[in-house]
């Protein structure tokens, strides 16, 4: 039997609320883990352009409801999204089509670089 990668997802949490407050990073841990119950999580922040950034790189379904409750509990517009190892990004949240198209050079890997 050949061997396969497990597929994955890492996410993008911006830990500046949208009401321009910050949002905690233990805080935004334990809404990932109730929210989206991710296997085998693993978690580090790196500085995006505008913001620091928690990185999240898991096996887990990204259910729409799942991710909308996310983004409330951390006054999130929308989170960033890259599916591995097809590389397929999206946004998604309450206010995902008001930030355009997943745009991966501004996504934030687990290891600190860009997607593009």
């Amino acid at each position: 039997m050949p061997f396969t990668t497990p597929r994955h997802t890492v996410l993008n949490i911006g830990l500046m609320g949208n009401d321009g407050q910050p949002v905690d990073k233990q805080a935004a841990i334990n809404a990932v883990n109730r929210f989206l119950t991710p296997d085998d999580p693993h978690y580090v922040v790196h500085q995006s352009d505008s913001e620091a950034t928690l990185v999240v790189n898991a096996r887990l379904g990204l259910w729409p409801s799942s991710v909308e409750r996310l983004c409330v509990e951390l006054r999130q517009d929308c989170i960033a999204s890259m599916l591995f190892p097809e590389r397929k990004g999206s946004l998604q949240g309450p206010k995902a089509s008001e930030w355009g198209a997943f745009d991966p050079a501004l996504f934030v890997l687990f290891n600190g670089e860009r997607a593009s």
